[in-house]
């Protein structure tokens, strides 16, 4: 991800910023098991899946001139939220072929 940063310099101790960052993201997921015990078939399988698309996020914040630190170069202390949407990925929704293995309830 590539991000950008664009603070707004004002005269007091108080700097504003925004950030932005847009890249890619590749999601992977695993086969995946349903464990009911209720049901009649209390396992089943489903695919996995992935997927690969556009990864991007926006951030705001503040940071404050707090001065020298132990003799130092002037230190700053900030107060940054950001949002990442990195993509998503979802499994199959219909049971491999075999699976469903488990307790079969018998009708009476």
């Amino acid at each position: 991800m590539a991000n950008g940063y664009r603070d707004f310099d004002t005269s007091g101790a108080v700097t504003p910023f925004v950030t932005v960052g847009l890249g890619f993201a590749h999601n992977t997921m695993s086969e995946w098991t349903r464990i009911n015990p209720d049901a009649g078939r209390t396992r089943r399988s489903f695919d996995g899946g992935s997927d690969t698309g556009l990864a991007w996020s926006v951030g705001a914040g503040a940071s404050w001139d707090v001065g020298p630190v132990l003799g130092s170069a002037p230190a700053k202390l900030s107060l940054t939220w950001r949002y990442f949407d990195q993509g998503s990925v979802s499994g199959g929704t219909n049971a491999l072929p075999g699976s469903g293995a488990g307790a079969v309830r018998s009708r009476r």
